[in-house]
């Protein structure tokens, strides 16, 4: 379970890092941070969602076709767990200060590291849901 809270900890401050890069000077850049990872852990959920029903050929349809309330509730708690993750008691500002004393070679290496993982993520995704169309004949 440690590695997989560093890992979201580590996650969101290269969301954060990004932040800073991309957005403006004036930006709100741990709210914007926590959107990127909430966002990346819907895909990625989706991901497993959609290998695991292209893979074992389940009887209760494409996730798609679900009712919208299931859908929201599912984003509801990838987000609420996302709140309690790190912005309850200011604990983003903790993962800020954790990460920021990476040296420049650290910060390089996290930073590629991060756009394989975003890469990778992305193209799980799409194949995820070519092998769903498929299998479903859709």
């Amino acid at each position: 379970m440690a590695r997989i809270a560093y890992l979201y900890r580590w996650l969101y401050y290269r969301c954060y890092r990004y932040s800073k890069k991309v957005d403006s000077k004036i930006a709100l850049h741990g709210a914007i941070a926590s959107l990127y990872v909430v966002i990346i852990l819907l895909i990625n959920l989706s991901t497993l969602v959609w290998l695991y029903v292209s893979m074992f050929r389940t009887t209760y349809g494409i996730p798609l076709t679900l009712p919208d309330w299931v859908i929201g509730a599912a984003v509801g708690v990838v987000a609420l767990w996302h709140r309690y993750f790190v912005r309850r008691g200011n604990r983003y500002k903790k993962i800020i200060d954790e990460f920021s004393k990476e040296s420049a070679e650290e910060e390089r290496r996290g930073d590629r590291l991060f756009g394989w993982y975003l890469a990778g993520s992305f193209f799980s995704f799409i194949i995820a849901g070519t092998l769903l169309v498929l299998r479903t004949g859709g």
